[in-house]
């Protein structure tokens, strides 16, 4: 199984990829945040699986930006939230 420290690691590569391809696809530099978090097994569910991310922003806009979208979901309701491309 893959280390903590590891998966950590190679996360560092695969965010200045999709950090590149963001911009390049959307024509401008974006905040950009990886979670990850192994799927495990659910008949062991206390399991450790810890949630990793990676950014191309300081901690403290990803922080904040956590913060926004969990009051978001809890004053919003996550369960009824539209994404914008599937907005009418």
């Amino acid at each position: 199984m893959i280390t903590d420290a590891e998966i950590s690691r190679r996360l560092q590569g695969l965010a200045s990829k999709v950090s590149k391809l963001v911009e390049n696809h959307l024509g401008e530099s974006h905040l950009m945040i990886l979670v990850v978090q192994p799927w495990g097994d659910p008949a062991k569910p206390d399991e450790k699986r810890e949630f990793q991310y990676v950014s191309n922003a300081p901690r403290e806009f990803v922080h904040g930006a956590f913060k926004t979208i969990a009051e978001k979901w809890d004053n919003d309701g996550a369960v009824g939230w539209t994404p914008p491309h599937e907005r009418s």
